[in-house]
């Protein structure tokens, strides 16, 4: 064999295993989408593979510990290793080393100070920022934690809560007055809740401080879960009226392009 034969093959070979992996991590991505087991006629079918080629790659799995077979049923769901895996990973990555990146692009996008927070008991935490090139600025520093009921990230958490949860809340919780605007009332932040959720996204109308508004949108996971908020601040001078439906939709837009990536790829067998 010549040795360009020798390296002709082991191209294909190398091919044929990227092939080989793509349909394996396609059957795991296609099998964590149901609730609880998956026929293996369904995951052929999903996938666009054939049965015993799913078949194949699905027993390979199972030694690995990555799917697991009811013997009963024989039926497929994910396997434990994924739960060890999962929990490494967690602890490897955080949001904000992972979506930093999308901070800055909404802070030049917007020109206010960008923010990530996150629920944490009854409060709303900060835990990543990229603060705003302007002079004039006032923002929670990172680690602070605030109020849900007066700040556009902790409306935004409220509203993803089933409703019992946040009234449940609102009703047991302190809700200070900061200014003339906070709205201090369960009812009516209730139903103000409810309107964020058709809107897709909450403003801070100097509620928190006077001067000041801020507006957020959801990240959600891969579940439509919300698992933390993005938000904008600045001075109330910047951030007026006229320009909130505008610096909404970048918000809400880099509040998709994080939830996005938050979520299970899918993948598209070819």
């Amino acid at each position: 064999m010549t040795k360009g034969s020798k390296e002709k093959e082991e191209k294909e070979r190398n091919q044929q295993g990227v092939l080989v992996l793509n349909k394996a991590v396609s059957l795991l991505m296609e099998l964590s989408k149901f609730k609880y087991e998956a026929e293996l006629s369904e995951l052929a079918q999903r996938t666009g593979l054939n049965k015993s080629t799913a078949s194949r790659i699905l027993a390979t799995l199972e030694r690995w510990k990555l799917v697991r077979q009811n013997p009963s049923t024989r039926r497929f769901s994910l396997g434990h290793v994924l739960i060890h895996l999962g929990n490494l990973a967690s602890s490897q990555l955080s949001l904000p080393e992972l979506f930093h990146f999308r901070l800055e692009k909404l802070m030049e996008l917007t020109g206010e100070t960008a923010s990530l927070v996150i629920l944490d008991k009854d409060k709303a935490v900060y835990i990543d920022q990229v603060p705003s090139k302007s002079m004039i600025r006032s923002f929670p520093e990172v680690g602070a934690s605030v109020y849900l009921h007066c700040t556009a990230v902790g409306k935004i958490l409220l509203s993803g809560m089933p409703r019992e949860r946040a009234e449940k809340l609102l009703e047991s919780a302190s809700l200070p007055a900061f200014t003339c605007k906070t709205i201090t009332n369960p009812q009516a932040l209730l139903k103000q809740i409810e309107e964020i959720k058709l809107k897709g996204y909450s403003v801070d109308d100097e509620e928190t401080e006077l001067g000041g508004r801020c507006i957020a949108a959801p990240v959600r996971n891969s579940r439509g879960d919300v698992v933390a908020a993005v938000g904008i601040s600045g001075p109330s001078s910047r951030v007026t009226p006229e320009r909130i439906p505008e610096l909404a939709k970048i918000v809400i837009e880099v509040a998709k392009e994080i939830s996005n990536e938050l979520s299970l790829p899918s993948f598209t067998q070819k």
